[in-house]
């Protein structure tokens, strides 16, 4: 199955675009891959190919080992209908143990042989990716560059400021069309900067907001373990992106979704208090509904609307923003 479910993932004409895995299999690489969604169906599906069941070849080993999948590189030539194609849903293009030379072989495919989709690949090791583009769209022999190709875009999965912090100046100096700032899962609040160097007195990045990022995507996280999403988090990054003009799409609130008892914000509050919700106080507190208001830190546990927090219609207003990049041609 090649089609997905994925929101942001929708062609311009709604219907679903696709998912492309030469490459399956990783390995953490911060702090958002605790609860990796990839990891953990690739486990269930590990569990039933040793009891016998027919999978892919690939489920006979755990997900921190590797797959490198040559025979899988025809696919997008098949799909005849443009389409967004995320490449690697499973796995991380750039992982250490991806050889360059499959890269090679991934963008040939892209850039020549099916060049008529859009393909989005998303990476938490920046590093390498501006390395790897550098070289690709480097100086030609006779000294001058050769342009991206302005359908296949590039981003960054970042979850709280350490990621950010570590991976957004190499996404920014990395030669592509489109940069992406994919904040799934959201684990705390970010101050998007886009500056090379910081400023030492204050340790934070010098630059203007968001320089040379096409679009972000945000989004709690989901499932049986998913940890808290800061509603008032989410709001902060929208509004970074509508001030800069960048197109922000808010995916989910999650499983999880929380919201500060005291928040200043008074339509947010106003729309906690008024789904349901429990009130969770700081480790030791001893508090009751009759004593009142709750003592400072405790926060509002909000029912998520939607199983992943996906439905937009139950969100804030402030929330209800789900833009893309144009696809460009």
């Amino acid at each position: 199955m090649t089609r997905s479910n994925i929101s942001w993932l929708r062609n311009p004409d709604g219907s679903p675009g696709r998912v492309w895995n030469p490459v399956v299999g990783c390995t953490p690489a911060h702090t958002g891959c605790q609860n990796c969604y990839a990891a953990a169906l690739h486990a269930q599906r590990h569990a039933a190919y040793k009891r016998g069941a027919k999978l892919p070849v690939q489920y006979a080993d755990p997900f921190d080992q590797v797959w490198i999948l040559p025979e899988r590189l025809q696919n997008p030539v098949q799909w005849k209908t443009p389409s967004k194609v995320f490449v690697n849903s499973m796995s991380d293009l750039f992982h250490p143990e991806v050889p360059d030379a499959f890269l090679h072989l991934v963008y040939s495919t892209m850039e020549q042989l099916a060049p008529h989709h859009t393909y989005i690949i998303l990476t938490k090791r920046a590093q390498r990716m501006k390395e790897y583009l550098r070289w690709r769209y480097g100086p030609r022999d006779d000294g001058t560059l050769r342009i991206p190709s302005r359908h296949i875009w590039h981003g960054i999965s970042v979850s709280d400021q350490a990621t950010a912090k570590q991976l957004i100046p190499d996404l920014v100096t990395t030669p592509s069309a489109v940069r992406l700032i994919s904040i799934e899962p959201l684990l705390s609040g970010i101050r998007l900067r886009t500056g090379i160097y910081q400023d030492p007195r204050t340790e934070r990045f010098a630059g203007t907001t968001l320089d040379g990022i096409h679009g972000v995507f945000v989004g709690g996280e989901s499932g049986t373990n998913a940890r808290s999403c800061d509603v008032f988090s989410v709001v902060h990054i929208v509004g970074q992106c509508l001030s800069a003009k960048v197109p922000v799409y808010v995916k989910q609130l999650g499983s999880k979704p929380v919201l500060d008892y005291y928040c200043k914000d008074h339509d947010l509050r106003e729309w906690a208090l008024d789904r349901p919700h429990i009130i969770r106080t700081p480790e030791g507190a001893e508090w009751s509904y009759r004593d009142g208001q709750p003592p400072l830190g405790c926060t509002l546990e909000i029912s998520p609307p939607g199983h992943k927090g996906e439905d937009l219609t139950q969100w804030p207003k402030a929330l209800r923003i789900q833009q893309f990049p144009e696809v460009r041609r």
